[in-house]
């Protein structure tokens, strides 16, 4: 009997022995995974952009399936835009929104490159999306007004420009939009002002 119980003790020595070879190495490469990511983001904070889409690349493939993992796609696409990648940043924010449809960010950014490639429907569409989300944020509503400028939708472009304006009065931005727009509309007092707003506010703006 003593003998037995002395077999039964050594197996479970064993089986204790095993599950800790197998715990240990898991919560190492956890912890590898997670030290790859946070590298990446401290090569984005020094302006390493190169470097950090590398880590990034490596902690999405190899922890794909961290529900997290959306954050290491959207700041992936934020180097690839300082890099001046804007076809790969465009793929990242589209996978950003895929795993996470509630990121308004990735809305805003995607927006941004809409807008800025006259793909004026998409970024109208994204601006909403990120307006539902960030009702309280001027940019939504400045570069919505932006891309309904263009598409010559002139009197909801108006409305989302004095909403940019309500929310941030101090929105150079939003001032010069909405001088663009005033222009077009042949409102040229209007514009002057806004104009003139816009240029007290942030010397860059010059007018055409």
């Amino acid at each position: 009997m003593e003998r037995s119980s002395r077999v039964v003790m050594a197996f479970r020595c064993v089986a204790a022995a095993l599950a800790l070879c197998v715990i240990v190495p898991a919560a190492f490469a956890e912890e590898k995974i997670k030290s790859v990511w946070v590298k990446a983001d401290e090569l984005m904070a020094q302006e390493k952009y190169d470097e950090a889409v590398k880590l990034y690349s490596v902690a999405i493939e190899i922890n794909a399936e961290d529900p997290e993992i959306y954050n290491a796609y959207f700041n992936r696409g934020q180097a690839f835009m300082f890099l001046g990648k804007v076809n790969e940043a465009l793929v990242d924010y589209t996978d950003t929104i895929r795993l996470n449809p509630l990121f308004e960010k990735a809305y805003r950014m995607r927006g941004i490159i809409y807008l800025n490639t006259g793909r004026y429907i998409e970024a109208s569409n994204d601006f909403s999306r990120f307006i539902d989300l960030a009702p309280n944020n001027p940019s939504g509503y400045a570069n919505r007004g932006s891309a309904l400028l263009h598409l010559g939708n002139y009197d909801k472009a108006e409305v989302d420009l004095n909403r940019s304006i309500a929310i941030d009065p101090a929105c150079a931005r939003c001032y010069n939009i909405r001088y663009q727009l005033f222009t077009v509309m042949g409102r040229d007092m209007e514009a002057q002002a806004d104009l003139a707003k816009a240029q007290s506010l942030d010397s860059r703006y010059k007018g055409d």
